[in-house]
């Protein structure tokens, strides 16, 4: 079994103070969000989802702080990798997330089956999805 010292978890100056035998601490969070698509239909003047397509991304996060030898804080760095700037690290959609023709075409056929539904068809197909390099700048294209 390979093993990872826990200093290559820390970045920037906390690293270089932890090399230098100051005390220091880090957690690492982890962040889910869902995301929904629905298939609508224009329906006695209202809009209906006739389809529900989500897909569940996971995000990181990391804070790390070095301290002096009186408590104080010396250095501290808080990463935030969102949604705003960053992909996911991994991702779980339904089969039709990223196919919004398809969405469309289901809502359609739903809608021409059954003009009023109780609730949408949900898509519960499953495609995982992740990156090698969880800090890869950008969104995920919707």
């Amino acid at each position: 079994m390979y093993l990872i010292p826990l200093s290559h978890f820390f970045t920037g100056e906390v690293l270089d103070d932890l090399n230098n035998l100051f005390k220091g601490n880090g957690k690492a969070i982890g962040a889910q969000r869902l995301v929904y698509k629905y298939g609508q239909v224009y329906h006695n003047n209202t809009w209906v989802n006739y389809y529900e397509t989500y897909q569940r991304e996971d995000y990181w996060a990391h804070d790390q702080v070095s301290y002096n030898s009186n408590g104080s804080v010396k250095s501290a760095e808080y990463k935030r990798y969102w949604p705003e700037s960053y992909w996911p690290f991994q991702w779980i959609r339904t089969g039709d997330f990223s196919n919004d023709s398809g969405i469309a075409e289901v809502a359609l056929y739903r809608y021409s089956v059954d003009p009023n539904p109780t609730s949408p068809t949900r898509d519960f197909y499953r495609y995982e999805g992740g990156l090698e390099n969880w800090v890869t700048p950008g969104s995920l294209p919707y």
